[in-house]
């Protein structure tokens, strides 16, 4: 399980290869505010400093896709006015031990810009999982046009958990995987705490 969530990054860390980046109010300063601090997602702590995304060319780099694939996600970003991305890595303390987590926020020009992100990357979201893993998505109380999904493959223990959001002109993404457990309450409080900082500061 734990290389589903890294199978998840590859596809979601898409990017812009062509075009200006729009300006945005708050650049790096909005993007890191919305990553989980220490304490914000339960037994899980940052590992290491936060990945600041300046440049789509940058974007494109860190999925690793290549031909009309990039090409392809080059242009939906550019259409969307991508402007900046952060990315935080989480490590999993006692007992949650071996666990890793992630947490990504995109900035982008407009509300509409964050909305049609959200809605092109959720089945690729659902995709990446891979075959053979059963998904079952959550109910996300308190965070308008959430949606959590929860993927275990048959015979292995633990399972990938994800959440996804778009407010304002922010799209983010919280998730963990861990082989002994169903970390999805760890997820929940860690958008929950993200939305009411994204609310405000994404409008």
């Amino acid at each position: 399980m734990l290389s589903q969530l890294r199978i998840l990054l590859t596809v979601v860390l898409l990017a812009n290869s062509v075009g200006v980046l729009p300006a945005v109010r708050g650049g790096q300063p909005l993007a890191t505010s919305l990553l989980p601090r220490a304490g914000e997602m339960p037994r899980f702590r940052p590992n290491g400093g936060p990945t600041v995304i300046r440049s789509i060319q940058a974007y494109v780099a860190r999925t690793g896709l290549r031909g009309t694939a990039a090409k392809n996600e080059a242009t939906a970003l550019h259409n969307e006015g991508f402007a900046i991305a952060a990315f935080q890595n989480q490590r999993g303390v006692t007992p949650n031990t071996g666990a890793i987590g992630i947490s990504e926020a995109d900035v982008f020009g407009s509300e509409a810009g964050a909305t049609r992100h959200l809605a092109r990357l959720l089945p690729k979201i659902v995709a990446a999982q891979g075959r053979g893993v059963s998904i079952r998505r959550f109910v996300v109380r308190g965070i308008p046009r959430a949606v959590g999904l929860v993927g275990r493959r048959k015979g292995i223990p633990g399972a990938a958990v994800n959440l996804v959001f778009a407010t304002g002109r922010c799209y983010l993404l919280v998730g963990d995987v861990s082989k002994t457990a169903d970390l999805e309450a760890s997820v929940l409080s860690a958008a929950r705490t993200l939305y009411r900082r994204a609310r405000s500061s994404c409008s």
